[in-house]
């Protein structure tokens, strides 16, 4: 009986090891620094709205913001937008000393250029 309580350890000891595989700790890169998704989607608009290379456009500010309806507070003329409000992020991008607005709410970006509504700030959770 003894021994087979020592083959069941031995077996147990090297199925655990077989299982749990140890990985070397991840080296932090100083090249890639964790930008938020909504700052590269901001830089992505304004890089593709003005033919810019994005690696040339700075996020100077951003904020969480809620804005009043589904235009990002950055209406078209012409167009109807749902009256709900949307969560979302204003970005300031600078290219040459000129600052984009860029608001973001999920996937989408847009460079708003006349001067949209300044949207509020977004509660913060306590």
């Amino acid at each position: 009986m003894r021994i087979l309580f020592t083959l069941f350890v031995a077996l147990l000891a090297l199925t655990s090891a077989a299982c749990s595989t140890a990985k070397a700790p991840e080296e932090p890169t100083a090249t890639k620094p964790d930008i938020p998704a909504y700052e590269i989607a901001a830089k992505q608009a304004v890089a593709d709205k003005y033919s810019i290379d994005k690696a040339a456009l700075t996020v100077t500010e951003s904020k969480a913001v809620e804005f009043s309806d589904s235009s990002l507070n950055c209406p078209e003329p012409g167009m109807m937008y749902a009256q709900v409000i949307t969560p979302g992020h204003q970005v300031l991008v600078t290219y040459e000393n000129k600052i984009f607005d860029v608001r973001v709410a999920g996937d989408f970006a847009q460079v708003c250029e006349k001067g949209g509504k300044a949207p509020r700030p977004r509660p913060q959770v306590k």
